[in-house]
């Protein structure tokens, strides 16, 4: 660190609370990892407690960890939309029905508002430890939490808010009404973004072309990274030898998130069945967390699919591929399952909205396999499973590009760059 942090270690180190959507162990999901790398960046420059907003129940033996490890402080789950006047007293009448009418109709201002439990939680702790830093991870829990109010604050902003109703919105599969809805939510949202991201002293995004973006202008890019990436030692350690003979591909998600889930039904009414007739002896292996029983059983009723959903060993599910395929159609941000089947050594067919963000540094037909539309998506598959020489040459160039272009030490300089350039302003 420069001069100032360097005072500061001389008389003690910085105090930075970090507050995240979700926990930081295990990490399992996308969102864990990306709060699990962060604390460990933010942990190498200071003393770091933690606030996490999840409301579902958490493990003891992931508590004690945490609490251990991880600094962690306290638990907050903040209130939905339908738990919020006036929804919440006609909510008995019908749950299911008016939470789904608090979620589409509810205004979007009241959930980027401070909000108890989690600012009291908050403030609590800033009165007791007086933080040097706050860092918040994505703009509404951020701002529930009123991070917004100190006086040196970073946000990771990670994947746009707008972005992500703006790629469902173009998504051609999604039905019409709830273009409507979102597009009413992308209203909201425009001027709720421009009212509150200049309140953070600075701000973080995943992808490059998130800058472009009204408010985003002066934000850092903190790539995502496979967490194999920063744990990995030596960094060949994970890399699986390539089985030419596989008729396996794999699709790995976390399921209870939506556009995984809508994405993986779009692939599977769309393009499976055009992949089989040209690939009899295809395989799709579907693997991932949060995958409910309905789901499983769904998915064992289509010829040539097999679910396995979650898995401790992911070395050996990749072992066993050919190819990996991200079927995603909408969302926020860069896909971090895009660089872990590179990284496990694994081509990976992606659709337009899976390749944002790795444009320039994963180049379509280089080292990647990118379709545009359904057509593209089962020619690209097709010809995967069919020529092994061409899935060698995307997984070498891949792999080499994720090595060269992500890796954990280029994101701990980056944190503590604006880390340093936060505390000396």
């Amino acid at each position: 660190m420069g001069n100032l942090l360097g005072k500061k270690r001389h008389a003690g180190r910085p105090r930075i609370l970090l507050v995240t959507m979700g926990f930081t162990h295990p990490p399992t999901i996308g969102g864990r990892q990306r709060n699990n790398l962060l604390l460990r960046a933010l942990q190498q420059i200071g003393d770091v407690d933690l606030v996490a907003i999840d409301g579902r129940p958490l493990d003891h033996q992931d508590e004690l960890y945490m609490r251990a490890h991880h600094g962690l402080q306290a638990v907050v789950r903040m209130p939905i939309h339908v738990e919020l006047p006036p929804w919440r007293w006609l909510a008995p009448l019908h749950p299911r029905l008016i939470e789904r009418l608090a979620h589409n109709l509810g205004k979007r201002k009241r959930v980027y508002q401070p909000r108890q439990p989690v600012a009291q939680a908050v403030h609590r702790l800033q009165e007791e430890r007086h933080y040097d830093l706050v860092v918040g991870r994505y703009l509404q829990y951020a701002m529930t939490a009123g991070l917004h109010l100190h006086p040196h604050s970073i946000l990771d902003v990670d994947d746009v808010d707008t972005e992500k109703y703006r790629s469902r919105i173009d998504d051609p599969n999604e039905v019409f009404w709830h273009r409507w809805v979102l597009r009413s939510h992308l209203n909201q949202l425009q001027p709720i973004l421009r009212e509150n991201l200049p309140r953070f002293t600075a701000l973080w995004v995943s992808n490059p072309s998130d800058r472009l973006l009204p408010g985003l202008e002066r934000a850092r890019v903190l790539v995502n990274l496979p967490y194999q990436a920063a744990i990995s030692d030596p960094p060949g350690a994970w890399l699986s030898p390539a089985n030419p003979n596989s008729k396996i591909a794999l699709v790995v998600s976390s399921w209870g998130h939506a556009p995984n889930r809508h994405g993986l039904d779009v692939f599977l009414a769309r393009v499976w069945p055009r992949v089989r007739q040209a690939c009899p002896d295809a395989m799709l292996r579907v693997v991932g967390s949060q995958m409910t029983e309905e789901m499983r059983r769904k998915l064992a009723g289509i010829p040539g699919i097999h679910a396995d959903g979650y898995v401790e060993n992911l070395r050996e599910v990749y072992a066993d591929s050919a190819f990996s395929i991200a079927p995603v159609f909408s969302g926020g941000g860069t896909n971090i399952k895009v660089l872990e089947a590179l990284w496990y050594g694994r081509p990976c067919l992606v659709t337009s909205v899976a390749h944002r963000g790795y444009q320039e540094v994963l180049p379509a037909g280089e080292c990647l396999e990118v379709a545009h539309d359904i057509d593209a998506l089962a020619e690209g598959a097709v010809r995967l499973y069919r020529d092994p020489d061409y899935r060698q040459r995307l997984a070498e160039a891949g792999r080499a590009a994720v090595e060269r272009h992500f890796s954990f030490r280029d994101f701990c300089r980056v944190v503590e760059g604006t880390v340093e350039q936060v505390l000396r302003d």
